[in-house]
C-alpha cells in the first residue's frame, strides 16, 4: 500500500489560554489506491471526508504527536509539574523536527504561563522565522508588544497574519481589538466588516 501521514489543513485546532493561542495539528493517514486517495482518521469523532491536507513525513507526524500531548497537558493543568511535563513534550517535538513552528509557539505560551515574557517572545519569533504570517504566533507576540506599549508593531503583526491567512476571521477580530484599545473605532469597524465578509454569522 502507498500510505503517508497527512496534516489536515482545513481543520484548525486552536485553544485559548488567557489571551494566548495554543495550536494542535489534526493528523490522519492517506492511502492511495491508484489515483484515488482515501483518508483514514484516527479520531473517533465523525468528520466529513477531508479535501484540504498536506503530506508530512513520519518524523513530523511523531513531532506533531508530542506537540499535541504537550498542548493537552498545558491546557488541562496549571501545576508546576504539569508545566514541566508539557515543556518536555514540546522540546521533544522541536528536537525531532526543528522546523516545527507550532511547537515553538506553544513553548512561548508555556513561557508566558511561567511569567517569562522575554523567553516567550524569543519562541514566538522563532516560530515566525520558520513560518512567516503564522496566525497563532502573530497573535501571541502582538499581546507582548501591546503590554510593552509597542502598538504599531502589534498592528503590523496582525496585518501579516491576515495576509498569510485571509480567510481567518479571528485575525480580523484581534486586529479590531487593538484598534478598539486605541479608541480608533472607525478603523475597528472597517476591520470587523471585513471579518463578517469572511464569515457572515461571526
Amino acid at each position: 500500500l502507498n500510505v503517508n501521514y497527512i496534516e489536515v489543513t482545513e481543520v484548525e485546532s486552536f485553544d485559548k489560554i488567557g489571551n494566548n493561542i495554543v495550536y494542535n495539528s489534526h493528523i490522519c493517514a492517506v492511502i492511495f489506491r491508484g489515483p484515488n486517495p482515501y483518508v483514514l482518521d484516527f479520531s473517533l469523532r465523525k468528520y466529513p471526508q477531508y479535501h484540504s491536507w498536506r503530506t508530512i513525513s513520519d518524523v513530523e507526524a511523531i513531532a506533531s504527536f508530542y506537540n499535541n500531548k504537550g498542548s493537552d497537558v498545558l491546557i488541562a493543568n496549571e501545576s508546576l509539574a504539569s508545566l514541566d511535563k508539557a515543556e518536555t513534550y514540546f522540546i521533544m517535538a522541536t528536537k525531532l523536527y526543528p522546523e516545527f513552528a507550532q511547537a515553538y509557539n506553544n513553548l512561548g505560551v508555556l513561557k508566558m504561563r511561567q511569567f517569562e515574557p522575554e523567553e516567550a517572545e524569543e519562541m514566538y519569533l522563532k516560530a515566525l522565522e520558520i513560518k512567516p504570517g503564522y496566525f497563532a504566533a502573530d497573535n501571541n507576540l502582538s499581546k507582548i508588544y501591546i503590554n510593552k506599549g509597542q502598538i504599531e508593531k502589534a498592528v503590523l503583526l496582525m496585518k501579516d497574519a491576515i495576509k498569510a491567512s485571509p480567510k481567518n476571521h479571528y485575525a480580523y477580530l484581534n486586529l479590531a481589538k487593538i484598534h478598539i484599545s486605541q479608541k480608533d473605532y472607525s478603523e475597528a469597524e472597517n476591520v470587523l466588516q471585513l471579518a463578517l465578509v469572511k464569515k457572515k454569522d461571526f
